[in-house]
Formats: C-alpha cells, structure tokens, sequence
C-alpha cells in the first residue's frame, strides 16, 4: 500500500515544496517540480507535458532528479494531485480517509495475505477510519497513461 497524508508525501512524484503562502493571496505554496512532476501536474489540470509551460525552477535538485520547473499551489489541489499521484504508481484503487489517501495494489491483497480480497480490504480501511471515506478507481479498459484527461461517458480525450 502507498499512503500519501501530507504535502512532503509527493516528493517521490516530483513536486518538491519549497514556501507556505508564497502568493499575495496567502493561499498557494511554491514548489519546484522534476520531470515526474510536471508529468502529474499536467495530467491532473488537462496542461501540456512541457516543463517550459511552467516557470523556471528555483532550485537546481540533484544530477539523478534535476528541478526542471516550479509551481505555486493551492493546499485544496493536494487530494486532487495526491489521487493522480497514487494512480500513476500503480495503485488499482485510492481510498480517502478523514486523514489519509490510501492507494491499494494488486499485491496488497490474496492468499498470501492478511486479506483475500480487495473488497475486505476497502472494508477493513473504512472500519479503522473515522468519518467520512470514500474510495477512487479507474474504470476498466482506460488505459493509465491517459485517465485524467479522458472523458469516462464517451472516451473522448480532451
């Protein structure tokens, strides 16, 4: 299972926070973005694959996981591009608790393990949360590379 429950949990995605309230609105944070990253970020906002869509980045990275843009973000986009984030690493489903965004693979669940099913699982998630909880999928037969943008009626991409 892959649990994202807060901002610095998007670091292995390539958004990489810098500063709280960095925009005159006190509302969005900056972040410096890796190639991942502007990947994400554009398949969750419907934005071209191009870090040059984006402002320049403000720090350099390192040589494996160079900063190639930035961004500034508002902290209400976090459960939007947490779920994307999940999805893209292979998650099958996203489960939404009151503190946490679950991601749950094939191998979390079968013989093998505590559950047998995915379905006892989801269960056994939305027994130990309190609250509200909701889970995420992707429909059969989308392919990954192109869910965000995919309208799910018609499979038109937009």
């Amino acid at each position: 299972m892959h649990t994202i429950s807060k901002l610095i949990d998007l670091q292995h995605d390539g958004i990489l926070w810098l500063t709280g309230e960095s925009c005159s609105y006190g509302d969005r944070i900056l972040c410096d973005l890796t190639r991942g990253g502007v990947s994400l970020l554009a398949e969750c906002f419907g934005l071209r694959d191009d870090p040059e869509s984006f402002q320049s980045a403000w720090n350099t990275g390192t040589a494996a996981k160079p900063h190639v843009a930035s961004a500034m973000l508002s902290c209400r986009h976090f459960q939007q591009v947490a779920i994307a984030a999940l999805f893209r690493r292979g998650c099958e489903v996203v489960v939404e608790t009151a503190n946490e965004l679950v991601g749950i693979e094939k191998t979390d669940y079968g013989e093998s393990r505590s559950y047998q099913t995915r379905y006892e699982l989801i269960e056994a998630l939305k027994s130990a949360s309190t609250g509200f909880v909701r889970t995420y999928t992707i429909p059969s037969g989308i392919p990954r590379d192109r869910t965000r943008n995919l309208h799910a009626i018609s499979g038109r991409s937009v």
